[in-house]
């Protein structure tokens, strides 16, 4: 699946606090993103390969005040191990260049990147991280599947400072639940562990992380 989007944002002063560090200013921006999504749902659980590559253009021509260039490359993978139990991982690198707004693109410390962090406690130009899980699923229950998993990753400040040596961890468990009944749904929470500082967070909400 191929899928080109323009997209024009637009950012002014006064504007909320959190925006503080954020110039104001337009990014009008050209996407292209291809998709090879070979991903099969079965009643409680997944199985296949999803692929993508995204590419972001900011573009002068279009009144952009930044012609950032962002690439972002992402591998999902759902291994069936027997009747019941899921190995999932997921593989995500992103490059910004010239970001827009002149802020730091990536902020990891969420439920969708590295679980355990504080909340956007750290950011950079680059991202690189991965997600892995092991899911039970209960044949009694076979709505509530269980869920243990290590994510691993951390941000940069440009290509150049990536460094192999400097990453950051998250482990939990987590319950999963198919709601099938009034919302065909996937509800999730989940506990994580950060390595590095001790502290736990706790995870919840209606859509799977990947």
């Amino acid at each position: 699946m191929t899928s080109a989007i323009y997209q024009k944002l637009r950012l002014r002063q006064p504007y909320p606090i959190g925006l503080n560090e954020r110039e104001a200013g337009r990014f009008n921006r050209l996407s292209l993103k291809l998709e090879y999504d070979d991903v099969h749902n079965e009643k409680y659980r997944r199985y296949g390969q999803y692929f993508s590559l995204t590419y972001q253009q900011g573009l002068f021509s279009l009144n952009s005040d930044y012609a950032s260039k962002i690439t972002e490359l992402e591998a999902r993978y759902y291994y069936r191990l027997n009747a019941l139990d899921n190995f999932n991982s997921r593989l995500f690198a992103g490059f910004a260049h010239d970001t827009p707004f002149n802020h730091p693109f990536y902020e990891i410390g969420s439920a969708g990147t590295i679980r355990g962090l504080d909340n956007e406690s750290f950011s950079g130009t680059v991202l690189l991280f991965a997600n892995l899980e092991y899911v039970k699923r209960f044949s009694r229950y076979p709505s509530f599947r269980g869920s243990l998993f290590l994510d691993v990753g951390n941000v940069y400040n440009g290509v150049n400072g990536v460094d192999f040596s400097d990453l950051r961890t998250g482990i939990g468990l987590g319950l999963r639940w198919k709601a099938r009944s009034l919302v065909k749904t996937d509800l999730f929470v989940d506990l994580a562990y950060d390595t590095d500082s001790g502290n736990y967070k706790v995870y919840g909400g209606t859509s799977l992380n990947f």
